[in-house]
């Protein structure tokens, strides 16, 4: 019975591992994919760069791949509406917000992307997190049951193991009383960093052979978890949950350690397997490393991206300040350009008077040389020399009507030409004037985006310090369970030179240090997959 009931559980995580835990992956990679692709289309409508574009494009390649595969091996009519859902989304941006964009309509396509392709994406998104969530807590469910099963075959192999060791259990208490009191000071700190207390002082180390190992593995955990527990808030519960459930199944092993000393081969045996499962964890431990430092790294090229941006940002803005001062400086040129104009058209108006006036002058002139030519006529020989000076002022009049005449007519050529130099220079000095409210109006959105791509810069630096936290934090859990698996690996080894009923005594402790060892995994992949996907 307790043979078959440990097979349900192995079953049990074998599927939660094969099965459950790369269909939650999936799901996390799903989420991060569509809000990587939300950043690509707004990095894309705030720059113009085509390799946001680009980028969107190899992001939904890698999504089908997610989708296809999160259907296959796991069919549901929900996932199903919601991946139609998100190509119905990804059509909008692709037809409609980058057809809109490519053809110059940048503020609609903006619009259209803040109105209506956004709101879509934060319910897909949301969507996307309540399905994990909910495989999540599926998982944790498996796992609970596991547990629950795995302590049932204990108890059944326990009563067996008492029938079968009746003539030994004296020696056996005697070992287990030696053995179980170091340990019951390490399960009792474990209880308190069960109950989520990591102040304690660290235990004295009182003996070098495998339970001063064991405390001194304890006081590393300890403060290990408490350096981690520092940055790893959000899942306190789920944790202190986990840990009120070993601390149940420690009392009880730690009960059974002083009425069963004859499982000790079992304990050989589960250290060895422990110790290959602690080698399988910190494998597990260097990919998911790994993927966060890769992470990591692609969160700063964003970063440098981004400052770049904002760099050229900067300088559009100074150059747009530059275009302002020299459309100013324009405007200020052609206005006074204007003024003198309309001063020359003035006095052009005002010589044509003056012509008139002269021309007058010497049609008078002209008149008195006429009755001047008469009267010396009349006087006869008397007259002649003022006949002389009459037809002088007659041909000076003359002379002065014809230039009157030239100049009238340069008069009018000008004042003509300045009215249209006037008229020409008004309407350029209308262009000058909507010039500079545009190159007003642009050097305000240019600021704008300034402050936008700032912000997004400030974002992207933050998280990508984040990642690098987490980085370090996954390093020091990956060398932790490292040593533990040598501590399981060394306490086998020493399980093999005991007598049988010390091996026994040993098992219990090895099943609560691999029920210890797998919530410490579980523990740190939900905080790796919480830090990854929710920051």
């Amino acid at each position: 019975m307790g043979f078959i009931s440990t097979t349900q559980s192995n079953n049990v995580l074998r599927n939660i591992a094969d099965e459950d835990l790369p269909m939650l992956i999936a799901d996390e990679g799903l989420t991060t994919n569509f809000a990587n692709r939300v950043g690509s289309v707004r990095g894309y409508l705030l720059t113009g760069d085509n390799e946001f574009k680009e980028k969107f494009d190899l992001l939904t390649d890698e999504a089908r791949e997610f989708e296809d595969d999160i259907l296959e091996k796991n069919y549901s009519e929900e996932m199903e509406q919601l991946i139609n859902d998100t190509v119905e989304w990804r059509e909008i941006v692709i037809n409609d917000v980058f057809a809109m964009y490519d053809e110059g309509n940048v503020e609609e396509a903006l619009q259209l992307f803040e109105e209506n392709v956004v709101p879509i994406g934060e319910g897909l998104l949301d969507s996307y997190q309540q399905l994990a969530e909910g495989r999540e807590a599926m998982i944790l469910n498996g796992a609970d049951n596991a547990i629950t099963e795995g302590v049932w075959t204990l108890v059944i192999s326990l009563v067996i193991s008492v029938l079968a060791i009746i003539l030994s259990i004296g020696i056996a208490i005697l070992f287990a009383r030696m053995i179980s009191s170091p340990i019951k000071i390490v399960m009792e700190r474990m209880d308190k960093i069960a109950a989520g207390d990591l102040s304690q002082e660290p235990l004295e180390v009182k003996a070098e052979d495998e339970t001063g190992q064991l405390t001194v593995s304890t006081n590393m955990m300890n403060k290990n978890m408490r350096d981690l527990l520092q940055r790893i808030n959000t899942v306190s519960e789920t944790v202190t949950s986990q840990s009120e459930e070993l601390t149940q199944s420690s009392n009880e092993v730690t009960e059974s350690s002083e009425q069963v000393a004859a499982t000790m081969e079992e304990i050989a045996a589960g250290s060895e397997s422990q110790a290959n499962n602690a080698s399988d964890l910190s494998n597990n431990m260097g990919i998911f490393t790994t993927k966060l430092q890769k992470t990591a790294e692609e969160g700063e090229e964003i970063q440098q991206t981004a400052s770049e941006v904002l760099h050229l940002t900067n300088e559009g803005s100074g150059l747009m300040e530059a275009s302002m001062e020299q459309m100013s400086e324009i405007d200020r040129v052609v206005h006074e350009a204007v003024s003198k104009v309309e001063g020359l058209d003035t006095h052009a108006q005002q010589i044509s008077e003056l012509v008139v006036v002269i021309h007058n002058i010497a049609e008078q002139t002209n008149l008195l040389a006429l009755n001047a030519a008469i009267e010396a006529a009349r006087a006869g020989e008397h007259g002649q020399g003022f006949a002389v000076v009459a037809d002088e002022v007659r041909k000076l009049a003359e002379q002065s009507s014809q230039s009157v005449t030239n100049i009238t007519d340069i008069a009018e050529r000008i004042q003509s030409e300045s009215s249209m130099v006037v008229a020409s220079l008004k309407a350029g000095y209308a262009d000058v004037i909507r010039g500079t409210e545009q190159i007003t109006k642009t050097g305000e959105t240019f600021r704008r985006i300034t402050t936008s791509v700032t912000g997004v810069a400030g974002s992207i630096k933050e998280v990508s310090l984040n990642l690098r936290e987490i980085t370090e934090s996954n390093e020091q859990m990956n060398r932790a369970i490292q040593e533990i698996a040598a501590i399981s690996e060394e306490s086998a080894a020493g399980v093999e030179e005991n007598s049988a009923s010390i091996q026994q005594t040993s098992s219990a402790m090895v099943e609560v240090a691999a029920s210890s060892d797998e919530l410490a995994k579980l523990a740190e992949e939900l905080n790796m997959l919480v830090n990854e996907f929710k920051l």
